[in-house]
């Protein structure tokens, strides 16, 4: 099935919805506490990535938020205190659907932190 095609159908399908989508919020960098915003009837959640060319390459940075239907999965060149970020877009069709790649403890921590609070009962 062509991509388009598929891109198309779910557009369609989150139109014929009628409800605004709640999605993700949080401006380059800053994703480590995100908000959630409510987005415009003709925007879907969205997950940008600056990536930092020429001094400073291997920088990426990420941003959540809504973006109008027709701007996904664009690119674009962006600059910021003189340095060009290459931004890309990947967006999402439900609510909250842009919650993937925020910080969260790994498995590790958890089950350390529930060993040591086992082990504090017994000392």
């Amino acid at each position: 099935m062509n991509q388009g095609l598929l891109f198309g159908l779910c557009l369609l399908c989150c139109l014929s919805a009628g409800e605004a989508l709640t999605c993700y919020y949080c401006p380059y960098g800053r994703c480590f506490l995100p908000t959630t915003v409510t987005c415009s009837g003709v925007q879907i959640c969205d997950t940008a990535s600056a990536s930092a060319s020429s001094s400073v390459a291997g920088v990426i940075l990420k941003g959540k938020g809504c973006l109008g239907i027709f701007s996904c999965l664009s690119s674009s060149k962006e600059y910021y205190e003189g340095v060009e970020f290459t931004v890309s877009h990947s967006c999402c069709f439900g609510s909250l659907c842009n919650a993937t790649s925020f910080a969260r403890p790994s498995l590790l921590v958890g089950l350390l932190s529930l060993m040591a609070s086992l082990l504090m009962k017994f000392l």
